[in-house]
């Protein structure tokens, strides 16, 4: 992939990335719709890269398995975090897809933002809260880090 084709492929996904994300307080809404389109740009990272794709498909990934495979395939120019940082993600969509209550998916929202070096960002801001901060940061990293090629 050229330098352009990769520009041009980061600008799409951004755009992409800016028409899907929801915005407001519906946390399982946002992850789940950054999950899909997280997972959406593993695959492509790891279709790009093989000579026969339709072999793989055959294997059925789940996710897990394709960032594993992505991470394996990938080169040192990717910061490893972003791994770490999918695979957080698959682990938090699959939390907020089993279980009723949300506990904890704050903190691990917070977590997948400091992996991509968002910080969690002011501690007081009249009317906001840190879930507020929480929802902001998880919502820019999506769309700044939406991206693998």
């Amino acid at each position: 992939m050229t330098t352009q084709d990769s520009d041009a492929h980061a600008i799409a996904s951004f755009r992409k990335f800016y028409l899907l994300l929801p915005r407001g307080n519906d946390l399982s809404l946002l992850i789940l719709k950054l999950h899909l389109l997280v997972e959406e740009q593993v695959r492509a990272f790891v279709d790009e890269r093989l000579q026969n794709k339709n072999a793989l498909t055959r294997a059925k990934l789940e996710c897990h398995q394709a960032i594993c495979l992505a991470e394996a395939i990938s080169s040192e120019e990717i910061n490893g975090n972003i791994w770490e940082a999918a695979r957080k993600l698959n682990s938090l969509r699959n939390h907020i897809a089993h279980n009723l209550e949300l506990t904890g998916v704050i903190d691990r929202m917070n977590h997948i933002s400091q992996l991509l070096g968002v910080s969690k960002g002011a501690t007081h801001i009249e009317g906001k809260g840190p879930g507020d901060f929480a929802v902001e940061n998880f919502t820019f990293v999506g769309l700044t880090q939406g991206h693998f090629s």
